[in-house]
């Protein structure tokens, strides 16, 4: 009880000095003009900050699309906490602009950030989504410098918890991939994917290191260094993007498949491809505070050719890190990845401040080298959360979750934003 009320206070501190910093700051999305009328009726954060302050209340410009294709900057000091990071302390520094008009483009945003975390975990990571004007193409990056650690626990999502390992390696990213609009909201395009990791080694929760090991045995296995190796492919890509705010959609879609080429040729240590495809649907009922089921279905497959292991499909490996509620990231690892989850996102108050989720996930993975097929084992996650209005006009939430799984697994997280 003692360390829950410790994490309590931390993190409504945190979410106080969070917010003060952010009272005179755009943050990331403008709207559309039905958007911003329904913002008009809502309370959110900063709101109460300012009021709390003795200040103003921002307004919402419903007319004003000048001022939505203007550069909007935020800088966001923060704290947060994961499971898989510990206590983090760090920043974040936004960039959001329409590049065309607002009547016809989707917003661009770009955010710098970089982190120390309670478990000696340092990042640096840009990413990006870039649209030029009417949405004729879509730029989206994905840089990080990562020097980090998480559990591993071998391939395949029938492995048990027991097989803990702690796989200590620093990251260097470059992912960068451009889109042509070619009609509607269909998108087709290629892509740039290179992965460095390197000082790669293996440790028990004593911080001693274990040989052999998962990732040693794998990447010998396959004639890979087991301390430094890299990962380089170029992939062709079909998109489809329909959702009507990519903070926190209420409505729409959103699917990709990418196919990529990976080999020596590039600056890689193998030929292999891989295969990957997503989707994510929203549907949603209220006039204002909206009631949303939302779902987000991806595959992750080495079709052809062996990868190092840092580089195989795994749960946490997404763009922004989120799939896997209820366990570690890197949990769950295989040759095949299928990932499902769905969320039911409930308004808790009738200015829009509070909310709360529920959500239930699954995830299987495949190892044959050990007989482990996509599907023998289906491992479930389950948890909910409370969100509290950070900014109306983007829809951007603080998100507390906390989450449970399979072994005795659990999860809890603090963040900004919605998990997908």
């Amino acid at each position: 009880m003692r360390n829950l009320v410790r994490v309590t206070t931390i993190l409504c501190s945190a979410l106080l000095v969070l917010s003060i910093f952010t009272l005179e700051a755009e943050f990331c999305y403008s709207q559309d003009k039905k958007n911003k009328e329904e913002a008009t009726t809502q309370t959110d954060l900063i709101d109460i900050i300012r009021d709390l302050l003795g200040k103003k209340p921002l307004k919402t410009d419903t007319t004003n699309n000048k001022d939505d294709e203007s550069l909007k900057l935020s800088f966001l000091p923060g704290v947060a906490y994961s499971s898989n990071t510990g206590f983090l302390i760090g920043f974040n520094l936004g960039m959001a602009k329409y590049f065309g008009s607002s009547a016809n483009t989707s917003p661009s945003a770009a955010t710098l950030s970089s982190n120390y975390t309670s478990k000696n975990q340092f990042n640096v990571k840009m990413k990006s989504d870039i649209y030029t004007s009417k949405n004729n193409w879509y730029l989206e990056g994905d840089w990080r410098l990562s020097l980090t650690s998480q559990p591993t626990y071998g391939l395949g999502s029938g492995t048990p918890g027991s097989n803990e390992q702690i796989l200590f390696y620093d990251q260097l990213r470059f992912y960068q991939k451009f889109s042509k609009k070619l009609f509607g909201n269909i998108y087709a395009g290629a892509g740039f994917y290179f992965d460095r990791f390197y000082n790669v080694k293996t440790k028990n929760l004593d911080d001693a290191e274990i040989s052999p090991n998962f990732h040693n045995e794998y990447n010998k296995k396959y004639n890979f260094d087991t301390t430094n190796y890299n990962n380089a492919g170029i992939g062709l890509l079909l998109e489809f993007d329909s959702r009507d705010n990519t903070i926190n959609a209420y409505n729409g879609y959103y699917g990709v498949f990418k196919y990529i080429v990976n080999g020596k040729s590039l600056g890689g240590e193998s030929y292999w491809q891989n295969a990957y495809f997503e989707f994510r649907t929203y549907q949603s009922y209220g006039k204002v505070n909206k009631h949303v089921f939302a779902f987000w279905l991806y595959g992750n497959f080495a079709v052809a050719g062996k990868a190092p292991y840092l580089s195989l499909p795994a749960t946490g490996w997404d763009k922004y890190e989120k799939s896997g509620r209820g366990y570690s990231a890197g949990r769950f690892r295989g040759n095949g990845l299928m990932y499902g989850e769905f969320e039911y996102r409930i308004p808790l108050s009738n200015n829009g401040l509070f909310g709360a989720v529920v959500f239930i996930n699954g995830t299987t993975t495949s190892d044959p080298d050990n007989g482990t097929a996509l599907f023998k084992y289906v491992t479930p996650g389950y948890g909910g959360g409370l969100r509290i209005k950070f900014n109306k006009n983007s829809r951007t939430n603080v998100a507390i979750d906390y989450g449970r799984g399979s072994d005795g697994a659990s999860s809890f997280s603090f963040n900004l934003g919605e998990n997908f």
